[in-house]
């Protein structure tokens, strides 16, 4: 059987977009870092304060820091990243978008050449208390006040989104941030083509042109549930190939 992400040894991750922006990242071989005050969890950029920090310097601190977020595969519930049908849904367009496939490795080998005065990568942590930043003791301190809580401010969540198993890199910069993907990219996957024939698709070709080298998947419905499908069948579940 051909060697495919979900079947290598390496860890993979998984970063959902709409079509659009799916086609400028291959196009210029790069993902550019999102400001952490337009985060889409809004207990995350409209938190409350346990502490006398000033809300406004806080918020001003902030956008210093970007990130990117990615799914990854889980072992808890034995799903994989891309498997994910609330993902596609609200970052892919509806499934009209893609998920793009990045060798974990690669990504972080490319995230260590950044040169900025803060840098992590980790998986995002679940709590009950996503609405809430910590207290402390640095009153409006807010500098002291962020160095010292960035665990709890930038890699934990609601348990609402558990479902995400969300991977984040985050780094502080005043400037736009990119990472280069050229060698971390193993894989596409689109799900509503506008034809049968996925081949035969704008969504296909435009990926083809951009990216010739990389599999691009199919995410389809098939007798009940969601299978990858690659050229003439099913590639995972791990299923006898079958024709659709």
């Amino acid at each position: 059987m051909e060697t495919y992400f979900f079947n290598s040894k390496y860890h993979c991750l998984y970063h959902y977009t709409n079509f659009y922006s799916g086609i400028k990242i291959l196009a210029s071989k790069q993902l550019k870092f999102g400001r952490f005050e337009n985060m889409n969890d809004i207990s995350e950029v409209q938190r409350e304060f346990l502490s006398v920090v000033s809300e406004e310097k806080f918020q001003k601190e902030v956008t210093k820091y970007q990130s990117i977020s990615f799914s990854t595969d889980s072992m808890q519930y034995q799903y994989k990243g891309f498997q994910i049908n609330t993902m596609w849904g609200y970052y892919a367009d509806k499934g009209r978008g893609m998920c793009l496939v990045f060798n974990q490795e690669e990504v972080l080998k490319q995230f260590k050449k950044i040169k900025s005065s803060y840098k992590k990568h980790s998986k995002v942590q679940y709590n009950g208390l996503g609405a809430f930043y910590p207290d402390c003791d640095y009153k409006n301190e807010v500098v002291k006040y962020i160095k010292k809580h960035r665990e709890e401010i930038f890699f934990s969540k609601s348990k609402f989104w558990e479902y995400e198993n969300e991977y984040r890199i985050i780094t502080k910069n005043k400037e736009d941030i990119f990472i280069d993907i050229s060698n971390a990219l193993v894989g596409v996957i689109i799900c509503l083509p506008t034809i049968e024939n996925y081949k035969e698709s704008i969504e296909y070709k435009t990926i083809k042109k951009l990216s010739p080298r990389t599999n691009i998947f199919r995410y389809k419905l098939s007798n009940g549930e969601f299978v990858l499908f690659h050229d003439e069948g099913i590639v995972y579940p791990d299923y006898p190939i079958v024709a659709l």
